[in-house]
C-alpha cells in the first residue's frame, strides 16, 4: 500500500507525466461522434481498455523521489490545478513538451476540435502528473518513463508557454464532453 500525496510540490521543482496525453480522449469523442475509427485503434483501445499505472505509482511511492503526484483522471490542467492548490505553488508547462501523439491531432482534426482539449482538459488518460526536483527526476527517469512537460514555479497560477514561446494563463476546469 502506497500514498500519494498532492503536497508537496516546491518551486524549482520539474513536473512530469508517465505517458501520453488525449489518446483516451480522443478514442472516446470518435466513439460518441459515430466517426469511423480505421486507423485510430490506439485511440479507441485506450478508451475502452484504460490501464491506471499502478506500477509506476509504487516505484515512485518507494523511490521517495516525487514531491507530490496525482493521477490525471479530470484532466490535466484540473489535476495541476489540484496539486497547486495542496502545495500553494504555481504550474508552468510547456506546449513543446506536452507527450501528444499525431493520432490525437488527427482526431482532433476529423472532431473539429482543438487537440489541445483533448489533451488538456479531458482526463481520460489514467497517466500520473507528478513533480520532483531535477537531481530527483532525473533518477526517476532510470527507473521508468518520464515526460518533462514543465515546472513548478511561485505565483498561484497554471500557466502555459506556448510553441512561440508566449505564457499564458490556463483556467482550471473539468471537461465538457463535446455536442455533436
Amino acid at each position: 500500500e502506497f500514498v500519494m500525496m498532492k503536497s508537496g510540490a516546491r518551486p524549482g521543482d520539474l513536473i512530469a507525466v508517465t505517458g501520453p496525453l488525449g489518446l483516451g480522449a480522443a478514442g472516446t469523442e470518435l466513439l460518441l461522434s459515430g466517426t469511423d475509427t480505421a486507423g485510430f485503434e490506439v485511440a479507441v483501445e485506450k478508451s475502452l481498455k484504460p490501464i491506471a499505472r499502478v506500477k509506476e505509482a509504487s516505484r515512485m511511492a518507494r523511490s521517495g523521489l516525487v514531491s507530490s503526484a496525482t493521477d490525471i483522471t479530470d484532466g490535466l490542467i484540473s489535476e495541476l490545478g489540484e496539486l497547486r492548490d495542496a502545495s500553494g505553488v504555481g504550474m508552468r508547462i510547456h506546449e513543446v513538451k506536452l507527450p501528444v501523439p499525431p493520432q490525437v491531432s488527427e482526431a482532433a482534426s476529423v472532431l473539429g476540435v482543438d487537440p489541445l482539449e483533448l489533451a488538456l482538459y479531458y482526463g481520460e488518460d489514467f497517466e500520473l502528473v507528478f513533480t520532483a526536483p531535477p537531481d530527483a527526476m532525473e533518477e526517476l527517469s532510470r527507473i521508468m518513463k518520464v515526460h518533462i512537460i514543465g515546472e513548478v514555479i511561485e505565483s498561484p497560477s497554471i500557466e502555459m508557454v506556448d510553441k512561440h514561446g508566449d505564457t499564458y494563463k490556463l483556467h482550471v476546469r473539468g471537461y465538457e464532453h463535446l455536442r455533436p
